[in-house]
């Protein structure tokens, strides 16, 4: 099976300028999850269909959040 994420476990992101709220453009975090949803969720706001790739961040503060993967870019 192919790997199907674009992001891998620690590495560092960077939230993209087109990012929904509450996420705020350039701020850096932790990829620490990953997975395919395996049925619809609602991510950010965003209703996500079944196969939606999303990713959990975490912030240099500790909080974390589910996010899609077009809401990040490779980090430092």
């Amino acid at each position: 099976m192919e790997y199907p994420f674009r992001f891998d476990y620690g590495e560092t992101v960077r939230i993209t300028t087109s990012a929904p709220p509450p996420l705020t453009s350039g701020v850096l975090a932790e990829v620490v999850g990953m997975r395919v949803l395996a049925q619809p969720r609602e991510l950010l706001g965003v209703l996500c269909p079944k196969g939606t790739i999303a990713f959990q961040i975490e912030f240099p503060d500790g909080s974390c959040v589910e996010v899609t993967e077009n809401c990040m870019e490779a980090g430092e």
